[in-house]
């Protein structure tokens, strides 16, 4: 009996102690959150932090970075997809590359396509603590599916922050 008693005192020390062992100080469950505003329309839109996000893709041996934000209040969404930076790239020097899609869709565009003639798109990485930071400025109209002239959004004062643990 004295040894389940010892066996079960030794049990709740190794619980209580193992409970305070803080080795995960760095786990910040909003350490990847993000921003992403805009002006839409006149209208001021931005996506909730925890609905901000970016991934690496490859697909075809072909290396891409999607950036995505969505909004719960009306399911409203951006979704950017452009050439990766390589290693040593901090700005990406042609986001208008082969292979650069921006969308806005809600109830209202649906799949909005980015019209590269009518505004522009700053994109830049920073790397810290093993987190890849991506900050840029984008404005310019997003058409309905084919470009048609009907379903314009005017995006104005575009700006995002977002994360990915690398």
């Amino acid at each position: 009996m004295n040894k389940l008693i010892y066996l079960g005192i030794f049990t709740a020390i190794i619980s209580i102690t193992a409970c305070h062992n803080n080795d995960d100080d760095n786990n910040d469950p909003n350490i990847l959150n993000g921003s992403f505003h805009a002006v839409i329309d006149g209208v001021a839109w931005d996506a909730e932090a925890d609905n901000v996000g970016a991934v690496v893709i490859v697909s075809g041996g072909v290396t891409t970075l999607s950036i995505s934000s969505s909004s719960a209040a009306d399911t409203s969404h951006f979704f950017f997809t452009f050439p990766y930076f390589t290693n040593t790239d901090t700005v990406i020097a042609n986001p208008f590359a082969s292979g650069t899609v921006l969308r806005f869709q809600d109830y209202k565009v649906g799949g909005g396509v980015f019209d590269a003639n009518t505004g522009t798109l700053n994109v830049s990485k920073s790397i810290q603590d093993g987190i890849e930071t991506y900050t840029g400025t984008f404005n310019g109209n997003f058409r309905g599916v084919p470009f048609d002239t009907l379903n314009i959004k005017v995006i104005t004062g575009g700006t995002f922050t977002a994360k990915r643990l690398i």
